[in-house]
């Protein structure tokens, strides 16, 4: 596939994954787009930066990021975790525009790579809850521990607009997805940003 989509198999642990979800629980509040709450995104987030970034499993998860991407830490934006229950969703969109404002691209840099990371797997049953590459006719679905890796941009730098992607609704009332977020930026990320 291009852009370059790599699956990732128990890139975390059960115990990692429980943990995470454990901290992040009481955190949630509605996602935004850009610094606003929105319609085309109606999961919730919430946002692993500091105080939290120096948690052990947060800290081990973000060198481990680094490790497998070849970028330095210092260039991962704080994670975040993201819950979608049932007919929540974020509609397709790209990682390269999405909170970076003119301003913070000239500081930062754009996000050159995505990790989205799942906490938790679907249930027996759940044809929903996927991540979706409406142009490529891909659609992942979650698995506790995995992690699909992509990049936002080409290998010149400039923005891919084939990595246009989707975070699609659990449909069954009891099923609730769980992933981390995590970008990468071209450049080490200037100020509280900094996870």
């Amino acid at each position: 596939f291009s852009p370059r989509i790599r699956y990732l198999h128990a890139f975390l642990s059960p115990a990692e994954c429980e943990h995470l979800v454990r901290l992040s629980t009481p955190l949630f509040g509605r996602s935004p787009v850009r610094g606003s709450v929105t319609r085309v995104r109606t999961s919730t987030t919430a946002f692993l930066g500091a105080p939290h970034s120096s948690d052990q499993v947060v800290a081990r998860v973000r060198r481990r990021i680094a490790r497998f991407s070849g970028y330095r830490e210092g260039e991962i934006e704080p994670l975040q975790v993201v819950r979608y229950q049932q007919g929540q969703k974020y509609e397709g969109h790209h990682d390269f525009f999405d909170i970076c404002d003119v301003g913070d691209k000239q500081s930062s840099g754009r996000r050159q790579v995505t990790f989205l990371i799942y906490l938790v797997g679907m249930p027996e049953g759940e044809t929903g809850g996927g991540t979706g590459f409406p142009d490529l006719g891909l659609v992942v679905a979650p698995e506790a521990g995995s992690a699909i890796v992509f990049n936002d941009c080409l290998d010149g730098g400039a923005e891919d607009a084939r990595s246009l992607h989707q975070g699609l609704p659990p449909l069954q009332p009891s099923t609730v997805k769980m992933a981390i977020n995590a970008w990468i930026r071209s450049h080490e990320i200037a100020g509280a940003m900094g996870g």
